[in-house]
């Protein structure tokens, strides 16, 4: 009767034993396969960066030469006329420079015309 006892006590300890063991092997299966699918979302995510870095640097890369370069252009532009209006100022200034001359020089000649009118009488 002991005996049987013991052997009662045996296989309900290793019932237990192996229904624990068997939900340790399976929390631990659930563990794996989470942390095999979390591992293929996080490569798959890489991949896709990586993907678009490729597909989106050179579309990047020309649309901002593209702006650059018109950035360039409204600055040459502005400097373009810039310089325009300083080259329509001097030469306004030259001009009435000139004209000036011109004119005192004509009043000079009348002048002498003058005198030497007045001179001859």
């Amino acid at each position: 009767k002991e005996q049987l006892m013991a052997i009662k006590i045996q296989k309900t300890f290793r019932g237990f034993s192996g229904r624990n063991k068997y939900l340790r092997i399976l929390k631990n299966m659930a563990a794996t396969r989470i942390q095999m699918l979390w591992r293929g979302v996080v490569g798959r995510s890489k991949a896709d960066k990586a993907w678009l870095n490729k597909a989106c640097v050179p579309i990047q890369k020309i649309s901002r030469r593209f702006l650059a370069y018109k950035n360039f252009e409204s600055i040459k532009k502005a400097k373009y006329q810039a310089a325009l209006l300083i080259q329509k100022k001097y030469r306004n200034w030259i001009s009435r420079c000139r004209q000036g001359k011109a004119l005192v020089q004509r009043e000079m000649d009348n002048r002498m015309q003058c005198i030497h009118i007045l001179t001859s009488e």
